[in-house]
């Protein structure tokens, strides 16, 4: 079910397994993924259900410290879908380059392999639509029957894929409508988390008017992009230190374009 959170009874319980913050691609994929396997999902999106400039003046407001970062204002928006509702579909499959130590990158790299990530490219094809697709490029080399141009140690020639419909709020619609165990809630803006003994326990929403709500919940998921997700951890760590997240010296940090 679609619902405006102006009109959602938050002072009733409910009995949601999860609930999400952000209906982007991580946020309705999870959802989708989550009530097939039989759990009730909620997820809270910060916009409408369409693009307004409106909801996103909220970007315009702001700032960074250190270098200028395009992609503060530039490449964000708050609607049903996310940027899925203004990307093209591209699909570019993580290289093994990515995933090579740097040795120059002395204390952080990847704690995962590109081989623990390989497995569920074709689960990703999959969920998009696209059961049939040919993952290796040398299979596509032959069909067309040309010789790729030649890999150095800065061109590697590649493939890309490109979803049949790259708004997920549209790919997902028929569940975002009529599955029981789903319901999106748009305009419900996530300000902050009450915290005890280190677990989040309810989630405050803010809506126009400065009208606050809480949703007490058990397992919350952050999906609404690494800026937002950043900004949300460092807002509640200004009012309570004892979070879990509280020693973490990587949140809002090292951000590039």
């Amino acid at each position: 079910m679609l619902l405006n959170a102006e009109q959602f009874d938050f002072d009733i319980s409910h009995d949601y397994d999860v609930v999400i913050v952000g209906s982007g691609a991580v946020g309705l994929t999870m959802a989708t993924r989550l009530i097939k396997q039989g759990h009730k999902v909620l997820v809270l999106e910060a916009g409408p259900e369409k693009p307004s400039s409106e909801s996103q003046k909220n970007f315009e407001n702001a700032e960074v410290l250190g270098q200028e970062l395009p992609g503060l204002h530039l490449g964000r928006f708050r609607n049903l879908g996310g940027t899925t509702a203004f990307w093209g579909g591209q699909l570019v499959p993580f290289s093994k380059q990515v995933f090579k130590k740097r040795e120059w990158v002395t204390e952080k790299y990847w704690p995962i392999s590109y081989h623990e990530i390989e497995t569920y490219f074709i689960k990703a094809f999959e969920i998009l639509g696209m059961p049939n697709v040919i993952i290796n490029d040398d299979e596509i080399w032959n069909h067309l029957k040309i010789t790729p141009p030649p890999t150095t140690d800065t061109i590697q020639p590649i493939f890309t894929r490109w979803a049949p419909e790259p708004n997920l709020a549209i790919h997902f619609r028929t569940e975002i409508l009529n599955n029981p165990n789903l319901l999106v809630l748009t305009n419900a803006q996530v300000a902050g988390f009450d915290i005890e003994k280190g677990q989040i326990v309810s989630i405050k929403i803010n809506f126009k008017k400065n009208n606050c709500k809480n949703l007490k919940t058990n397992i919350v998921v952050l999906a609404c992009g690494t800026v937002e997700i950043s900004r949300l951890l460092l807002l509640n760590d200004i009012k309570n230190n004892s979070t879990p997240w509280s020693q973490n010296k990587w949140i809002g940090k090292c951000f590039m374009d």
